[in-house]
């Protein structure tokens, strides 16, 4: 799911953000995914770290509204995926709701289908958290949504017009099987 979430960010020009959880004792990012990272992103392409968050070791910039129909505030939208849902996810999601406020609120995505976790539990009882983050944060407009790569891709596009839609189309029917595989292990039950 994330080499094939790098390879929209590199159709869509997005800038993509991995990080590695101290990777001298627990091992490097795997190529299906950092050989999919953008080419031309300017940030830095894999941020090691300790903390438990990335965002500490990262610097997301403030961009303007991506997604189509947006209100006339600024917002930024953060699809997250990842492992250890209940740790590094659910810890970066808390940070990302901290940080946002009313003048520049902050949406995240979850795409269920890209974040795991070693115990099958902790990972339920953290998506379960996580969704209920937006009703704790209002008072700051951020907000968490749980989604699906697939479903994130076309809201992205908003129309079939899009110039990118081919493209994007060509690798949704590419990695077809392994997303449903990914779906049907990992949104079972949700």
């Amino acid at each position: 799911m994330a080499g094939k979430s790098g390879r929209i960010g590199n159709i869509l020009s997005i800038p993509v953000y991995l990080t590695t959880q101290n990777a001298a004792r627990l091992g490097l990012t795997i190529p299906e995914i950092t050989d999919h990272l953008p080419a031309q992103s300017s940030n830095p392409q894999i941020v090691d770290k300790t903390a438990f968050s990335m965002i500490p070791s990262i610097d997301i910039p403030r961009p303007p509204e991506q997604f189509p129909g947006a209100a006339n505030r600024p917002r930024v939208n953060i699809i997250l995926l990842g492992i250890e849902t209940h740790i590094c996810v659910l810890q970066t999601t808390l940070d990302l709701l901290r940080s946002s406020n009313a003048s520049e609120p902050i949406n995240i995505y979850l795409l269920v289908d890209g974040i795991s976790s070693c115990n099958a539990g902790e990972r339920t009882i953290a998506l379960r958290r996580l969704e209920n983050l937006s009703s704790k944060y209002a008072d700051r407009s951020g907000t968490v949504t749980l989604t699906t790569s697939e479903s994130i891709i076309f809201e992205l596009l908003g129309d079939a017009q899009h110039e990118k839609f081919r493209e994007i189309s060509k690798l949704v029917k590419e990695t077809r099987e392994g997303t449903a595989a990914a779906v049907a292990s990992l949104c079972d039950g949700l």
